[in-house]
C-alpha cells in the first residue's frame, strides 16, 4: 500500500510538535512520509533563535519567552522529546534536568501617588512536576474557589480595617454613612451556598441555586462599591502571595467574574459561551467598578497575552473566554512555580530536540522554501503548494547543514542554529548576505527558482499541514478563502500584535540595578517596552567571558504606518525599533533601574527588532474572534489541516501551550494518536 505522502508547512511549534506526536504513532513509517517545509535557515518560526559567532556566540531571540507551571501538554511532549534525544549522542543533548528550571518571583509594576511600585508575587504552588497527572479543572470547581477566596479574602479586609488602629473611626468622620460591618451579612449568607455548589453533582446546580448565588453576590457587590470609595490604604495578608497589591480593588474583581459566570451559567454552557465580549467590557457588565477594572494584577493579563488590536495600548481587545480559562489554568493547576525558564536559547532548548529526534526518524527537512500560493481546484481541495526557493544548497545531495557547533567559556561544547543563514553553504550566497529570509516582506535577489507541490504526484503531497500564522495566511491563501467560508471567516477575525524586543548587556550585575530586580521578572512598566527579565543565567553560554548581566525587554508596539511599501518595511521597521528603544531608554530605564546608571543604549544593547512582519506577529484573541478559529480537521478544505496557536485548541491564545495542543489534535485527527489531550474540553 502506498504511503500517504504528508507535507508540512512552517517551522514553528504548531509543525514540530504535529510531526511528533504523528511519528509517535504505531507502526507510522509504514504509512507516512514526511515533509517539512521552513522558510529560512533555521526551525522556531517565532519560537526561533541563533547565536552570533563574531560576538561571543550571543544569543538572539524575536522576544522574551518563558515557560508556565500550567503549560501541560508541552511539558507531557517535551518530556517524551528529550527523553529520545538522549539516545542521540552525537546531537550532544542537553538532560531535561538541566536545561529547565523553575521560577517563582516577579513584579508587576503599578503607578499611584505620583509614582511607579512593584507589586511583589512569589507564586510556588507545590512540588509536583508540569505535565505530570495535571488536574482536569471544572468551571463549577474554578468558581468555587474565587467564590472561597472572594469571601475569605473580603472577610480579612473588613477585619482589618474595622479593628486596627481607628480605622473605623476615622472613615466615620469623614462623614461616609457605610457601616463596613454589614459586608459581613452577605458573605455569611454564601457559606451554605457554596458548600452546595461544591458538594453536588450537576444536576445539584439548579437555577435556583445559582440565582440565590448571583442576589447573594449582587447584594455584596454593592456593599464593595461603597468601600471601594473610602481612603483605605493598601495593605497585605499573610495568605496571598503578592504584596503590595489593591486587594479591594481583587475582591470587587472577584465579584463580577462570579456574578459573570453563574449569570452567564458557565458551569453548564462552557467558557466560550461568553467568547463574544472583551474581558474588560464584560466585567463591566457585570458590576466591576473602574477600581477594579484598573487593578494593574489584571491589567497585566492584557500584557501577558498581547491583548491589544494591532498593538495599540489604546484598545485592548481579549475575549473573556480564552482570559477566564487562562486565570484558572494558572491559579489552579498550575505545578511547581509559575513559571519555568529554559536553560539556553529556545531555538536550542525548545527547538533542537524536535529537529535532532525526527530527522532521526526519517521526516525530511527542506530550509528556504517560502511559501507564496496555497492553490485550490475546482472541488475545493488543496491543489497546488507553491514555493519560492529563497536560497539553493551547493551541493543538493547532501542538502543544508542548519546548524553549527562552538564550545561555551565553560568548555562545554553546545550546538546551535546560527543567527544567520550559513553562506558558505548556498549557492551564491554572498547575494543574501544581510537579508532576513524568515521575513515575507524582504525582496530577494531576482529570478528567485520556484517549486510546485502538487496533489496526487509522484513528488508531491496527499495530505497537508498548514501550521503557519493567519496574517501570512491571508497573503498566500486568498484561493482557499474563496472556495471556504471558514477560511475566510479565520483570515477576517484572526488577532495579532506586533511585538518589539531588545537585549541589554551590561558590566553592571542585576543585582545593582535596583531592589526589586531581583525578582528576576518585571511587567505592566512603560510601554512599549513594558516587560523585562533578567537573562544572565545564559551568559556563561557565551564562548567568552564579558558582561556581569543579560536583560531581556519586549512589548506592544503598534503596527507599521499605513501605506509603507511593503519591499520597505524590513529597512523601516529595523530603523524605527531603534528609535523607539532608544526614545524609550532615556525616558524609562533610569527610573525603572537607578543602579545602572547612564546606560549608552546604541553601544550595549543587541540591534532591537520589531516583529510585525506577518510571519512574526503575536497571535491574540480578540472579542468574537474564539468561535472562527479553525479546529485541526474542520478547515472547510478536505485535504488540509490546520496547527499552532491560532487554531481552536481550548486554549485558544498565543503561547506555547496553545501551540502544542493544537498539534497534538491535529496529530489525532491525522493518525488517531494522541488519544487525549489535556485540556480539550472545560469539562463541565
Amino acid at each position: 500500500m502506498r504511503k500517504t505522502r504528508l507535507a508540512v508547512l512552517g517551522s514553528g511549534p504548531g509543525a514540530l510538535a504535529s510531526v511528533w506526536e504523528i511519528t509517535q504513532s504505531p507502526n507510522w513509517q509504514d504509512r507516512y512520509e514526511i515533509d517539512i517545509f521552513a522558510m529560512g535557515w533555521r526551525l522556531g518560526g517565532k519560537t526561533a533563535s541563533g547565536r552570533d559567532p563574531a560576538n561571543r556566540h550571543a544569543n538572539y531571540e524575536h522576544g522574551l519567552h518563558v515557560l508556565g507551571g500550567f503549560y501541560h501538554n508541552c511539558f507531557q511532549q517535551l518530556t517524551e522529546v528529550y527523553t529520545a534525544w538522549q539516545t542521540l549522542p552525537a546531537a550532544l543533548p542537553i538532560p531535561f534536568d538541566t536545561a529547565f528550571f523553575e521560577h517563582e518571583t516577579f513584579s508587576v509594576m503599578d503607578h499611584y501617588d505620583g509614582g511607579w511600585h512593584p507589586i511583589r508575587c512569589r507564586i510556588k504552588l507545590n512540588d509536583k512536576m508540569p505535565g505530570v497527572d495535571p488536574e482536569q479543572v471544572s468551571i463549577r470547581a474554578v468558581l468555587h474557589r474565587i467564590l472561597v477566596w472572594m469571601k475569605n479574602t473580603a472577610r480579612a479586609s473588613v477585619h482589618r480595617h474595622t479593628h486596627g488602629s481607628g480605622a473605623l473611626s476615622s472613615i466615620l468622620e469623614l462623614g461616609r454613612d457605610i457601616a463596613i460591618t454589614a459586608a459581613l451579612s452577605p458573605l455569611e449568607d454564601l457559606e451554605p451556598l457554596l458548600d452546595k455548589l461544591i458538594d453536588g453533582d450537576l444536576d445539584g446546580i439548579s437555577e435556583a441555586l445559582e440565582d440565590a448565588l448571583i442576589r447573594a453576590i449582587r447584594a455584596l457587590q454593592r456593599m464593595w462599591h461603597g468601600i471601594e470609595r473610602l481612603p483605605i490604604p493598601r495593605f497585605d495578608l499573610p495568605d496571598v502571595p503578592v504584596k503590595g497589591a489593591d486587594l479591594i480593588g481583587l475582591v470587587g474583581l472577584a465579584l463580577a467574574m462570579a456574578r459573570g459566570m453563574l449569570t452567564e451559567r458557565l458551569p453548564l454552557r462552557g467558557y466560550d459561551a461568553a467568547q463574544d465580549m472583551d474581558g474588560l467590557a464584560w466585567l463591566e457588565k457585570y458590576g466591576a467598578s473602574e477600581r477594579a477594572r484598573s487593578n494593574v494584577l489584571f491589567k497585566a493579563i492584557y500584557s501577558y497575552a498581547f491583548g491589544f488590536a494591532d498593538g495599540d495600548v489604546a484598545r485592548p481587545d481579549m475575549s473573556i473566554a480564552p482570559m477566564l480559562r487562562g486565570i484558572a489554568r494558572i491559579l489552579f493547576s498550575t505545578h511547581g512555580s509559575i513559571f519555568v525558564h529554559m536553560n539556553g536559547g529556545m531555538g536550542e532548548i525548545f527547538v533542537l530536540p524536535y529537529y535532532d529526534v525526527l530527522k532521526a526518524r526519517g521526516v525530511r527537512f527542506h530550509f528556504f522554501h517560502r511559501v507564496h500560493d496555497l492553490a485550490p481546484d475546482d472541488l475545493g481541495q488543496l491543489d497546488e503548494i507553491r514555493f519560492t526557493l529563497e536560497a539553493e544548497p551547493l551541493d543538493p545531495d547532501a542538502g543544508y547543514d542548519p546548524v553549527i557547533t562552538y564550545t561555551t567559556q565553560t568548555g562545554e561544547q553546545r550546538r546551535s542554529w546560527p543567527a544567520a543563514p550559513l553562506l558558505d553553504q548556498l549557492v551564491d550566497g554572498a547575494r543574501l548576505a544581510g537579508l532576513d529570509l524568515e521575513s515575507w516582506h524582504t525582496p530577494l535577489p531576482v529570478p528567485r527558482p520556484t517549486k510546485v507541490l502538487r496533489r496526487g504526484a509522484p513528488d508531491g503531497f496527499d495530505l497537508c499541514i498548514v501550521a503557519i500564522p493567519p496574517k501570512m495566511l491571508t497573503h498566500i491563501s486568498q484561493g482557499l478563502a474563496d472556495v471556504s467560508p471558514r477560511w475566510k471567516a479565520m483570515l477576517d477575525t484572526a488577532g495579532s500584535c506586533p511585538t518589539i524586543a531588545a537585549q541589554l548587556w551590561s558590566t553592571t550585575p542585576v543585582t545593582q540595578f535596583s531592589t526589586y530586580a531581583a525578582d528576576g521578572l518585571i511587567t505592566a512598566y512603560e510601554e512599549p517596552l513594558d516587560t523585562w527579565g533578567d537573562f544572565s543565567f545564559l551568559l556563561n553560554q557565551e564562548s567568552a567571558a564579558g558582561p556581569a548581566s543579560l536583560s531581556y525587554f519586549c512589548g506592544p508596539v503598534s503596527a507599521p504606518a499605513p501605506g509603507t511599501p511593503s519591499t520597505s518595511l524590513p529597512t523601516v521597521e529595523k530603523a524605527r525599533a531603534v528609535t523607539r528603544t532608544n526614545a524609550w531608554a532615556n525616558a524609562h530605564l533610569a527610573p525603572l533601574f537607578p543602579g545602572l546608571g547612564a546606560v549608552p543604549i546604541p553601544a550595549d544593547v543587541h540591534t532591537p527588532i520589531i516583529n510585525s512582519d506577518p510571519a512574526k506577529l503575536y497571535i491574540n484573541t480578540p472579542a468574537g474572534s474564539v468561535v472562527h478559529r479553525l479546529r485541526a480537521d474542520i478547515t472547510g478544505i478536505p485535504n488540509l489541516l490546520v496547527s499552532g496557536d491560532w487554531t481552536r485548541s481550548n486554549f485558544d491564545m498565543g503561547a506555547m501551550e496553545g501551540a502544542v495542543m493544537s498539534a497534538r489534535l491535529c496529530a489525532r485527527a491525522v493518525c488517531g494518536y494522541p488519544k487525549q489531550v489535556y485540556g480539550e474540553s472545560d469539562v463541565i
